[in-house]
């Protein structure tokens, strides 16, 4: 887990907090398994994992924006454009916020669908917290992290990793994963 850059968060927290119980029950893509106590509200989503080619088309990756993309494009050209400027040029893949339930977890797991050359493998994961408190802990390779708001953090997520929320809170991530882009 590596702390990339500061970035501004205040019109994401004003902007999530809004959303009530409905809205975050109603996409039930990532229910079940590693995230069954969480729920996520997509922006940006790509459902090629196993055949993604960043060379591709949108259609072939079969990514779909979602209508709140739209209400968050400002935010999120701001955080791509201020992470392309500490990691170098990529593209914005999926964005969604993670809702992860006060006193729950998610399992540790790798993400690596069905072999080595997939969509994890060409994109990278980042983190930032909109809502968290100390005693949420992200696990990375066996080691605990307490992550901040105001941050964005590189996850390795082809490797192990989980996440236990033991606070009184709910927490809430903007999750996104960029490809590097193919300068040749």
């Amino acid at each position: 887990m590596k702390k990339v850059c500061e970035v501004n968060i205040t019109s994401l927290c004003k902007k999530i907090l809004k959303y009530n119980d409905a809205d975050w029950d109603f996409w039930t893509r990532r229910r079940g398994g590693f995230h069954e106590y969480s729920r996520s509200i997509p922006l940006k989503w790509c459902d090629n994992i196993t055949r993604f080619d960043p060379k591709e088309t949108n259609e072939f990756n079969k990514v779909t924006f979602f209508d709140d993309f739209y209400y968050y494009g400002n935010e999120l050209d701001d955080i791509n454009n201020t992470l392309d400027q500490q990691e170098g040029p990529a593209k914005l893949v999926n964005a969604l916020f993670i809702r992860l339930f006060k006193g729950c977890y998610i399992k540790e797991h790798v993400d690596n669908p069905r072999g080595n050359d997939n969509f994890f493998t060409k994109t990278k994961r980042y983190h930032i917290p909109i809502v968290t408190h100390p005693d949420v802990k992200m696990i990375c390779k066996g080691e605990e992290y307490h992550i901040e708001t105001g941050y964005a953090y590189e996850l390795e997520n082809t490797e192990m990793h989980g996440v236990q929320n033991n606070s009184p809170v709910d927490r809430i991530h903007l999750v996104i994963d960029r490809c590097p882009y193919l300068l040749s």
